[in-house]
């Protein structure tokens, strides 16, 4: 990505963060932490009652729908076009089962209500508008029981995405209108141990005006558009999602994105995870196989867990200008980014305080491992940041810990062995990256003051460490 850069700007906030940092100290985060508060119990509470739940059988004709006493007016079935469009009015429980090519659930409750949706091996398909639209409610839940599979399409056919699709491509036209598979303008929870594989070949796979939790399940979604898009946000504590996409994957318009305890695997065309605030990891497995960027937010922050990511341009980049000053801070995990741009690129600063971050750039031109207005600087960890064209640097302040920093003669081949040794010829690093390299930056507690010798296929130098 592009940086713009403002040069001269004397800005009194910034100049203070930095001073911060070059003495050590940790800067204030300004993200979502850990995110207790971010949950209530009955989020992640998937009991449901069959005993004055409305079971809603799902046919080919008309859904065959099963009320308890004193529920006659909690639901209601309309014709429009092919569709028979199932309209639940009050709060409460509705178990759905079945499958069917020519129904939709409505959600139209009062502003109070809590509805519980509970799909018990549904299978529906409808190529007229979304399969479950909650229109009001105050919070929906959508249930997965353990043990059920379930599947909602926008088509009988596959999902076929544009692998060259540029990202205005790949934004849709239409707002504000149930072009989405599942399209909420309130809240919306999915929990539970069951499955959900969303088939997204014309609209969007998810689109709420408000906030997605996912708190628990196993989700499959492709979608030829956006996977799953909030305007709020998008909190995420358990489970495990699998995103195929041809455009953003997990996508925050307004808001902030979180997730913990998550194992998430993307394949997308343009961002993997993009928030206009905050994006936290806060532990978890985000296993980002393929896209053009891989995080983008204003402040973006990883704590815990491991995180993977092969991008086309940059891996972590954190936008914007103004009075929320840009940032990237990695606290802890093992971070492993791959980029044929920049890995860091930061509006603002970068900051590594702790955990294992493993950056290569294969970037033939002005990018490389690390790009920041308003610089980089390690205080705790081992980060190893390998480059072609870039030379990282970074600032180490009061930390304690040494750097080295290796500049070759020229290029190597991808696949060539990299290895420091100490002066008593014992290892210290040893990596062999896949793509040509000719720079390196290390920075760890197990550098001391002492002498050391790089190598990599004919070159051989002998280095000092650096604090």
């Amino acid at each position: 990505m592009i940086n713009y850069r403002i040069r001269g700007v004397c800005v009194l906030p910034l100049i203070i963060m930095i001073l911060l940092l070059m003495t050590g100290c940790s800067m204030e985060s300004r993200g979502v932490t850990y995110g207790d508060s971010l949950f209530t119990d009955k989020d992640f509470d998937s009991y449901y009652s069959t005993d004055e739940a409305v079971i809603i059988g799902l046919r080919e004709d008309s859904p065959l729908i099963s009320l308890p006493e004193g529920s006659e007016n909690c639901v209601k079935t309309e014709k429009t076009g092919g569709i028979e469009n199932i309209v639940i009015q009050r709060e409460g429980t509705y178990v759905i089962e079945g499958k069917s090519s020519c129904s939709s659930v409505t959600v139209d409750a009062n502003k109070n209500s809590k509805v519980q949706l509970v799909l018990r091996g549904v299978e529906m398909t409808n190529g007229e508008t979304s399969c479950i639209y909650v229109k009001n409610a105050d919070k929906v839940f959508i249930t997965l029981p353990e043990g059920t599979e379930n599947s909602l399409r926008d088509s009988e056919g596959k999902v076929t995405i544009d692998e060259n699709a540029t990202p205005t491509d790949s934004v849709k036209s239409a707002a504000n209108t149930p072009e989405s598979v599942i399209y909420a303008e309130d809240d919306i929870v999915f929990q539970g141990k069951g499955s959900l594989y969303i088939m997204a070949a014309v609209r969007d796979g998810i689109y709420c005006e408000n906030d997605i939790k996912i708190t628990d399940g196993c989700y499959d979604i492709k979608a030829k558009h956006t996977a799953v898009k909030a305007v709020d946000s998008i909190r995420i504590a358990g489970g495990s999602i699998a995103i195929d996409c041809g455009a953003d994957a997990l996508h925050v318009e307004e808001g902030y994105f979180y997730t913990r305890g998550t194992d998430i695997s993307i394949k997308c065309v343009d961002d993997a995870i993009h928030s206009e605030t905050e994006l936290t990891i806060a532990d978890g497995n985000v296993d980002i196989q393929k896209c053009r960027e891989g995080f983008e937010g204003n402040a973006v922050e990883i704590y815990s867990g491991k995180v993977k990511i092969n991008a086309v341009d940059d891996t972590i980049n954190a936008f914007g200008t103004g009075e929320n000053i840009p940032y990237v801070k990695i606290f802890g995990g093992t971070v492993c980014l791959k980029s044929e741009g920049d890995c860091l690129d930061s509006n603002g600063i970068a900051v590594i305080e702790g955990g294992e971050v493993y950056m290569f750039s294969s970037a033939e031109d002005d990018d490389g491992a690390v790009d920041t207005i308003d610089g980089f600087t390690v205080l705790g960890g081992d980060v190893i940041a390998v480059e072609t064209a870039g030379v990282t640097d970074a600032d180490i302040g009061r930390s304690g810990i040494r750097k080295l920093v290796v500049s070759m003669d020229e290029v190597c081949s991808g696949g060539t062995l990299f290895q420091v040794k100490n002066s008593r010829n014992e290892i210290i690093f040893s990596f062999t990256p896949e793509k040509e390299y000719k720079n390196i930056f290390i920075c760890s507690s197990k550098i001391k003051e002492e002498e050391y010798t790089a190598t990599s296929g004919r070159f051989n130098q002998t280095i000092e460490s650096v604090n």
